[in-house]
């Protein structure tokens, strides 16, 4: 993909200056350690950064862009943190930067983290009305070698591969009802830093669930190029979620092999492509219901299934609750 490089500025994270400093003197107010507020020429910013046990730093990032703008984050050259990133909403592309350009998050059906050892350059890039909400996790190194001990040998092997690498999870149910308390609580409300707390280390416990399963040769045997390819075909079956594409139809459009697709989709994404496309799809269901207040009869018709029975048994299937249930329990939290 392209960017306007006239529109980026560059953040150094090998800088003196900290990412936070650096953050505020382009939008023309200050850092207080703890938030940066403002209402600048780019649009309305809100992040807040926390510190945890001192080998976890979190960022809760809340924007609305008025001015086409990208930020780089030239990362860190020693780098002793694995680096991830979940996105709840918004239309912000977030693009990790290899030999190629990778789309990660962006407009439309993308949300879901993304782990990694942060080796090449991200960029945060919106146009005129963007918005997103996402959350920033940098974890030491050491932390994680404590925390899996010797059991996970391939794990504390990725965790210090210095090659870069990355690996992207759909969402859950229960992630995505950790980040919608964090971006629900009032932000000057007293609760707020342990709300942020809590659902930070629920959310790592998930992540690292993730990592036990993970295969640290997917991580080395895919290239830039296999990798940017994967993220075209995840965009590409988000478009439609009312009918998946069948496999000749990916391997047709991207030039790739049955096998090679299965193999390597799931190697990045972490499970078989139409396990991945029903998460897809099942997390758009609860997007548009919790989110967007639509009825069920709504979601059913816009994501093809025929008939409410239909959708509600997915759902079920899915979340072990039905629509109705899931709806009743958001509106008494």
């Amino acid at each position: 993909m392209t960017i306007n490089e006239d529109k980026i500025i560059n953040v150094d994270h090998n800088d003196e200056t900290s990412f936070p400093n650096q953050i505020a003197a382009l939008t023309g107010t200050m850092f207080n350690g703890k938030r940066i507020k403002t209402q600048s020429e780019y649009g309305l910013i809100d992040y807040h950064f926390f510190t945890l046990l001192n080998d976890i730093k979190i960022i809760v990032h809340d924007c609305v862009i008025e001015k086409e703008v990208g930020v780089r984050h030239h990362p860190k050259s020693d780098a002793d943190f694995i680096y991830i990133m979940l996105l709840r909403d918004g239309n912000i592309k977030h693009i990790y930067e290899t030999d190629n350009k990778i789309e990660i998050f962006g407009p439309g059906k993308q949300r879901g983290l993304m782990i990694s050892n942060l080796r090449k350059s991200v960029i945060n890039y919106g146009g005129i009305g963007s918005n997103a909400q996402w959350v920033t996790m940098m974890i030491k190194k050491n932390l994680l070698d404590d925390y899996f001990g010797d059991r996970f040998h391939e794990i504390k092997e990725l965790i210090h591969n210095p090659e870069p690498w990355l690996f992207f999870e759909s969402p859950t149910y229960e992630i995505a009802t950790a980040l919608d308390q964090i971006f629900e609580v009032e932000r000057d409300s007293i609760s707020y830093k342990s709300v942020v707390y809590s659902q930070s280390i629920f959310i790592l416990g998930q992540i690292f669930e993730f990592l036990t399963k993970r295969d640290v040769n997917d991580a080395k045997r895919l290239d830039s190029f296999d990798t940017e390819r994967l993220f075209a075909i995840r965009e590409f079956i988000s478009k439609d979620l009312s009918q998946p594409p069948s496999l000749e139809e990916i391997c047709d459009e991207f030039g790739i092999s049955r096998s090679k697709l299965i193999r390597d989709f799931k190697a990045e994404f972490g499970k078989p492509l139409y396990q991945f496309y029903t998460q897809l799809r099942m997390d758009e269901s609860r997007n548009m219901l919790i989110h967007q207040k639509k009825t069920v009869t709504e979601v059913a018709q816009d994501l093809g299934f025929k008939g409410i029975s239909k959708f509600s048994d997915a759902f079920k299937k899915y979340y072990g609750m039905s629509p109705k249930v899931m709806i009743e329990l958001k509106n008494k939290s």
